[in-house]
């Protein structure tokens, strides 16, 4: 959904349910971000935490496009910007220390949704143990991606156009 669809009006909230967005975010993050890195984080924001996770793979597709499950039922509209302002901001945020992001393989060496999780103090990056990066889930909520792999010679760094 393109920001610039004038003809669009909120038919208003369904009901009180809440994704936890950090504190921080707003006092000291939002203010230093462009739009759509705001746009960006908040989408990742809701991606993992709104879904009770610490990290969650997210393709390029779902980021443009939105996330429409297999009953057709659609769960969002994506991030809400073109391809290239989307790439700049997943560059910018992750040079800005705001995210971080795993390219993955899967067995066969194709590449797979990259996963992504914020910044948060206490984690080191590298040592992922959850959400189908080398190895199963832990913690509650969360569920095992079997046959994803971390490339052993990637670092955190990928190219996300691929």
């Amino acid at each position: 959904m393109e920001s610039s669809d004038r003809s669009w009006t909120f038919d208003g909230f369904s009901s009180p349910n809440f994704t936890p967005v950090p504190d921080e975010f707003f006092d000291h993050v939002a203010p230093r971000l462009n739009g759509g890195e705001v746009k960006l984080a908040l989408y990742m924001i809701r991606r993992t935490y709104g879904f009770k996770k610490d990290n969650d793979n997210i393709s390029l597709s779902q980021m443009l496009k939105g996330i429409v499950r297999l009953d057709g039922k659609r769960l969002d509209h994506g991030v809400g910007i073109s391809k290239e302002p989307l790439i700049r901001a997943l560059k910018s945020l992750e040079q800005k220390n705001v995210i971080y992001r795993v390219k993955q393989w899967d067995a066969r060496g194709a590449c797979v949704a990259t996963n992504y999780r914020l910044n948060v103090k206490d984690y080191t990056p590298g040592l992922e143990s959850n959400q189908g990066v080398s190895g199963p889930q832990r913690g509650p909520g969360l569920e095992s991606n079997q046959g994803v792999v971390q490339k052993p010679t990637g670092g955190l760094v990928g190219n996300p156009t691929t």
